[in-house]
C-alpha cells in the first residue's frame, strides 16, 4: 500500500522515513541532501510517498518524486527510492504507475544509477535520456 504524504504532514512523518531515505544518497552528502528533500517536500515541490506491506503498520519503502513538463507531458520523476526490500517493491510498479496516472501525470520516469535500467525494463520502462553532469564547486562530486 502506498500513501502520498501531504506537505503539512511531512514534518510529522520525517522521523519515520529519514534514516531509510538517507541510504539512497551518496554518504558524504547525505545530510545536506536529506535536509533539501525535506524542505522541498514541506514546500510541496517534491512528493514523498511511503509504502507499507499489507497488514503492516511499519513503513518499509520511501520514494521521493518531483514533477516537470517534458515535451508537453506532465512527468512524475522518481529521484530516490529506499526501503527494506526494494526488489519486492518492483513487483508493485503497476501500482506506482496507477498512482501517477491518478495524480494526473502523463508519464513516469525513474532517474537513478545504471542498475535501475536493467531492473525496470521488464516493467515497460525504456532508456530515454543520458544525463551528463559536471561539478561546479570544488569538493562536489
Amino acid at each position: 500500500m502506498y500513501t502520498i504524504v501531504n506537505p503539512q504532514a511531512v514534518e510529522r512523518m520525517w522521523p519515520l522515513v529519514a534514516d531509510m531515505l538517507k541510504t539512497a544518497f551518496t554518504p558524504f552528502t547525505a545530510e545536506q541532501q536529506l535536509a533539501e528533500v525535506k524542505r522541498r517536500a514541506i514546500a510541496g515541490a517534491a512528493v514523498l510517498i511511503v509504502g507499507q506491506k499489507p497488514n503492516s503498520s511499519e513503513i518499509d519503502m520511501v520514494l521521493v518524486a518531483e514533477d516537470c513538463i517534458i515535451d508537453e507531458a506532465k512527468v512524475m520523476i522518481v529521484h530516490w527510492l529506499a526501503g527494506h526490500d526494494i526488489m519486492e517493491w518492483l513487483c508493485d510498479v503497476e501500482l506506482l504507475k496507477s498512482i501517477a496516472r491518478d495524480c494526473g501525470y502523463d508519464r513516469l520516469q525513474v532517474w537513478g544509477r545504471k542498475g535501475w535500467e536493467k531492473a525496470l525494463m521488464p516493467y515497460g520502462f525504456r532508456h530515454e535520456f543520458t544525463v551528463l553532469s559536471v561539478p561546479l564547486k570544488v569538493g562536489v562530486h
